[in-house]
């Protein structure tokens, strides 16, 4: 019974900081005017990408994506991470007949660091060209009330 008790003492002791530490972070984080809290926000998002992703913010590289196949339909932000001379590349296509055609519907060349929002719809495709490379993250579309 000591044991249990000594065990449950320590893991309060080990706790208390760590809930300390998230009231203090949350505290902070409340007094943040929105251009910093943004700023922060996207620092930790370019640290993620430095690192690799995340879980929802992957890495997309040379080839086709089919949207319903390799990735759902929605609202897209991709960050160019890497391309040939500086640039990465791609396009979207209204399907596969018109990715085999070459008629795309968006083209789009980016330096590194660029960010774009796009919608992919069910059936589009997504082609990477070359030795681009992008980071692709789900986001809510763009709703403007007119």
């Amino acid at each position: 019974m000591k044991k249990i008790i000594a065990i449950i003492m320590l893991l309060l002791i080990l706790c208390i900081p760590f809930s300390t530490l998230a009231d203090s972070l949350s505290e902070q984080l409340a007094n943040l005017n929105t251009e910093d809290l943004n700023k922060l926000y996207s620092a930790i998002e370019n640290e993620l990408i430095r690192r690799g992703g995340s879980d929802n913010l992957k890495k997309i590289v040379t080839g086709y994506y089919v949207v319903g196949k390799h990735l759902p339909a929605g609202t897209y932000e991709l960050t160019a991470t890497k391309g040939v001379l500086s640039f990465s590349v791609f396009y979207v296509y209204a399907s596969m007949d018109y990715y085999r055609e070459s008629k795309s519907l968006f083209y789009k060349e980016v330096i590194k660091g660029t960010k774009i929002r796009i919608d992919l719809e069910e059936n589009n495709v997504l082609e990477i060209l070359g030795s681009s490379e992008f980071y692709i993250k789900k986001v809510d579309p763009i709703i403007f009330d007119l």
